[in-house]
């Protein structure tokens, strides 16, 4: 069987996903593995019934004893990796995930793209971060429906790494808008960069393509302000709150929240703290 298909199978086991059935599943494996000592696979699945159990120390065992069996075992690497992670273990889980990496295939994208994300998230808890960045960008490569989550997590890596990087950073979320769409999270992060970079135009224009798209308006009118009065911009600001005063006022009663109501207030506020001709 494809190896992607056995770590989906493991990923997605009733037994792994059943809590309840945990410990009925784990009492059926021991009594299995009693028969098959040597049977590499069984320590694989009980270890994943450890970890949904909660006793990490124990399922580390058994991969461990797995690899011990058969040092080839990707997905007792891939596992094995993970739990060392949970444990705040980065170097050693480093150590697994490229090992995970190296035994597969060229054309093993799923596989590669679990890897190159593990890996990523080793190299960050060692704090390097361009080579977690680099790692994260392998992983979208390999994934055949790329994520949200993909790119912000490649962003956040590049820009953790130095101010230099931050093009990097942007770079990858504009990516992800073109391949995604202009989805908010993206869109937001990449707004932050702009603001860090001192682009408040790019940042503004970023905004305006979000408000134009007509949901949440009122609160992306509020950031538009805000970002503008700290730019110094101060009649643009004021503009910006009073379009989002209107724009709150345009909704229905019967969408209006709670939340909608301490925005309104919000907006009210930054118009009265501003002594400005423009704002009153």
């Amino acid at each position: 069987m494809h190896f992607c298909l056995i770590l989906l199978a493991l990923l997605s086991s009733p037994a792994i996903l059943a809590h309840g059935l945990i410990h009925e599943q784990l009492k059926s494996t021991d009594q299995r593995i009693a028969k098959e000592p040597n049977n590499a696979a069984l320590y694989v699945h009980r270890g994943r019934l450890y970890l949904d159990d909660d006793h990490t120390d124990m399922a580390i065992k058994d991969f461990r004893r797995a690899l011990k069996i058969e040092p080839s075992h990707r997905a007792a690497h891939y596992f094995l990796g993970e739990a060392l992670l949970n444990q705040q273990d980065p170097v050693g889980a480093e150590r697994e995930s490229r090992a995970f990496i190296a035994a597969l295939g060229e054309d093993d994208n799923g596989g590669l793209m679990r890897g190159y994300r593990l890996l990523g998230h080793s190299l960050m808890g060692q704090k390097k971060s361009l080579e977690a960045a680099e790692a994260y960008q392998l992983t979208i490569k390999h994934a055949v429906e790329p994520t949200p989550s993909l790119y912000l997590e490649c962003a956040a890596a590049y820009r953790s790494a130095d101010k230099e990087n931050l093009p990097k950073a942007l770079a990858i979320l504009d990516e992800g808008i073109a391949k995604l769409g202009p989805l908010t999270s993206l869109q937001e992060a990449a707004i932050e960069i702009n603001l860090q970079e001192n682009q408040v135009d790019a940042g503004i224009a970023r905004l305006d393509s979000l408000i134009a798209l007509g949901k949440g308006t009122e609160q992306w009118l509020f950031r538009k302000g805000d970002i503008l009065i700290k730019a110094g911009r101060i009649a643009e600001g004021c503009q910006a709150y009073k379009q989002a005063l209107a724009a709150i006022s345009a909704v229905s009663v019967k969408r209006k929240t709670v939340s909608l109501d301490k925005l309104k207030q919000s907006v009210e506020s930054a118009l009265a703290g501003n002594d400005n001709d423009n704002c009153r």
